[in-house]
């Protein structure tokens, strides 16, 4: 058994245990974050706002999460640096973990967002976890060249445990609720297939 996965359980109902997700305008070294969002593993939501880029969204973009530069103004966007300081004290101060379904994608765009909108030195990181690849440990699934474990995408993954699944139109607050359900669900499988070896 995964010894990340067995983990989990204890990760749950905590309120220093914090999801990330965002949604963004593609995975491009200049590509930036337009809406993150964090919730603590309660189900609370800790931060949710939308962001203004510096460049346009592209059309390929906005038909994964519906994000234009009018839904972003409806939605009251700001700036990056409007939020960082906020973000920055919620991910690195009072959480004592940073969960996220792909933590090197995500990480890498708020990193490149703090490039672009910030000076290069503001981003502080913070101590995360995958859970994708944890996921991933877990199902034991080789990839198409049979030396690691296949990652699986969040939908996939929900679908396959019978977890909330993703809306047509993407939002990063409902995928953090997704990440929640699906470790949830994971967890107990995992504590009572431990607990009913015992006997």
């Amino acid at each position: 058994m995964n010894k990340a996965v067995e983990n989990w359980f204890s990760l749950m109902n905590r309120e220093d245990i914090l999801i990330l997700d965002t949604e963004t305008t593609g995975f491009k070294p200049d590509s930036e974050v337009l809406q993150v969002s964090v919730i603590d593993t309660t189900g609370k939501t800790r931060f949710n706002e939308y962001v203004l880029p510096l460049k346009r969204i592209p059309p390929e973009a906005s038909k994964i999460h519906g994000l234009t530069e009018k839904k972003l103004k409806q939605y009251n966007a700001r700036p990056w640096f409007e939020y960082h300081e906020r973000f920055t004290e919620l991910t690195t101060s009072i959480a004592k973990l940073v969960l996220v379904y792909n933590l090197d994608f995500d990480t890498r765009l708020l990193r490149q967002t703090c490039k672009m909108q910030l000076i290069p030195t503001q981003f502080h990181p913070y101590k995360g976890r995958c859970i994708m690849k944890e996921y991933a440990a877990y199902r034991e699934i080789l990839n198409n060249w049979g030396q690691d474990w296949k990652w699986h995408k969040l939908a996939d993954a929900a679908r396959y445990e019978g977890a909330k699944n993703q809306p047509n139109i993407h939002n990063a607050l409902h995928d953090c609720e997704i990440v929640l359900d699906l470790m949830n669900i994971v967890a107990n499988k995992v504590t009572n297939k431990s607990s009913s070896s015992l006997f």
